[in-house]
């Protein structure tokens, strides 16, 4: 078969390079044409533009021209047309250089713009780049497919660069309306390079400076935390490892509990590279836990006080009663006797388990200095119970009026003696209260096996003791004792208790 205008037939290579190109073409024009305007004032310029539009072999374009600047902005108001890319001459009647792109930007910035060129305008095209054009072609370059791959690649771009920018916008309005700081740093350099504006509502102070933030944000920390705080926080940065929950100081000298989690992000390679992270404002979820904690002591002193005066004086009386009757049966020499002997046995159960709840209930007395008797009560029992030496300090001047306080501090202490009698096989336990400055101090130390290389652990025993420290806004370590054992330290303020 002879092409019309050839002598003879086409090349097997050619012909099916022309019948695959055909083909592609067919499947092109199947999808809605690429609207392409044209604004260029030399008529033989507008045909090659038209005509390599017309020829591209990937997309199919619809080109519409026009010779002037007005003529374009018109078109591109225009609500009727349809504008998929600009294919701009730079040297138009009507306007020069950079006042073409700088104008149709003005007027539609969503569309990518190609400008077109003589080939002595290189350094003008590259300006009219830095300006919004996507790309830029002389003239001597339409030819062949290039201006169909400039004009496909300029779109490209303009597409992603608009799916960006969508994906910042979503993640800004994301990043400023939540309730609380998000955060993102280099692993690289341990540096903050992103903080929501959230950060200046809860610390109190913001600046225009990552640096200075993060500078901020470790100077706030509350002077009470424990150095090993600012080290885990800085440290995060890098490794993406943190759980952490602090107080910090805002410049109004008012107090704030802070909860801050990070974790890494990977890239394509499996390697961590930025390091994400939210801090939470729960300053009133602490107020309310050791709200809850107040109540829950209260109702636990007028529970046991309850039991006390009421079934506990009931209990009294209603033993005495029965000894009394057991007696008189005795006397008597009547069987009935050992019955009554059985009641008053039963009787005297029932009184030490119900002094037993009572103290359950109400581990310290409510006085400035029940905690202090309650500590050496705790010695002398287990003394008493597992044969081990056990002492307790307290100076003169602890005294501890909330109840609350008082309570998850006994039992603070209370589980800790525990742990070493029951897990690391002590034979020396030794309680400390004391008050250092404004700092309320409850040591617990023991010589046993000493403990794991994770001091926090997992038990439920540990997470309690974690949480009633929280709750009176103490803060609890668990570490190895010097010379062997195990040393637990809660520190609170004065102004917590």
């Amino acid at each position: 078969m002879a092409e019309p205008g050839q002598g003879g037939p086409l090349p097997p290579r050619r012909a099916c390079l022309r019948l695959f190109n055909f083909v592609r073409r067919l499947l092109a024009m199947a999808d809605n044409p690429c609207h392409v305007l044209v604004i260029e004032d030399s008529p033989s310029d507008s045909r090659l533009n038209e005509e390599m539009l017309r020829n591209a072999v990937v997309t199919q374009f619809s080109a519409h021209t026009v010779r002037t600047l007005a003529d374009a902005l018109e078109h591109l108001r225009d609500q009727d047309s349809t504008t998929d890319a600009v294919l701009a001459d730079l040297s138009l009647p009507d306007s020069i250089g950079l006042d073409t792109v700088m104008a149709i930007r003005r007027c539609r910035p969503e569309l990518p713009v190609v400008v077109l060129t003589h080939h002595d305008d290189s350094a003008l095209a590259i300006e009219a780049v830095r300006h919004g054009a996507q790309d830029w072609l002389t003239k001597r370059d339409v030819a062949g497919n290039m201006l169909e791959r400039t004009l496909n690649s300029a779109i490209e771009r303009t597409r992603m660069a608009r799916e960006l920018a969508e994906s910042q916008e979503k993640f800004r309005q994301l990043a400023e309306n939540i309730d609380a700081v998000f955060w993102l740093s280099d692993t690289t350099t341990g540096d903050l390079v992103y903080v929501n504006p959230v950060f200046g509502k809860i610390w109190g102070e913001t600046s225009n400076s990552l640096h200075e933030l993060q500078d901020i944000w470790v100077r706030a920390i509350h002077e009470d935390e424990p150095e090993e705080v600012k080290e885990k926080i800085l440290a995060s940065r890098r490794s993406g490892q943190l759980a952490q929950t602090y107080r910090i100081s805002r410049p109004d000298g008012s107090i704030r509990w802070i909860h801050d989690r990070a974790v890494p992000i990977l890239d394509a390679q499996g390697r961590v590279y930025r390091v994400a992270g939210i801090a939470v404002d729960v300053t009133v979820r602490k107020q309310l836990e050791r709200q809850i904690a107040e109540v829950t002591a209260d109702e636990q002193q007028r529970i046991g006080a309850e039991l006390h005066d009421n079934l506990g004086q009931q209990l009294t009386g209603v033993h005495m009663l029965t000894h009394s009757l057991q007696q008189r049966l005795e006397k008597l020499g009547l069987a009935e006797a050992a019955q009554a002997a059985d009641v008053v046995e039963n009787l005297a159960v029932a009184q030490h388990q119900l002094r037993l709840l009572i103290h359950g209930l109400i581990p310290v007395e409510v006085d400035s200095r029940g905690l202090s008797a309650a500590l050496i009560h705790l010695a002398q029992d287990t003394e008493k119970m597992c044969d081990i030496a056990c002492t307790v300090q307290c100076a003169q001047d602890v005294e501890v009026e909330n109840a609350s306080t008082a309570t998850n501090l006994y039992h603070i202490a209370q589980e800790s003696v525990h742990n070493a009698v029951r897990h690391a096989e002590s034979q020396n336990i030794s309680i400390e209260l004391a008050l250092k400055g404004d700092m309320l101090e409850l040591r617990v130390r023991d010589d046993g096996r000493g403990i794991p290389d994770s001091p926090n652990g997992d038990g439920m025993g540990l997470r309690i003791m974690h949480h009633r420290a929280e709750v009176i806004g103490g803060r609890l370590d668990i570490q190895q004792a010097d010379g062997g054992g195990t040393l637990v330290t809660c520190r609170l303020t004065q102004e917590k208790r």
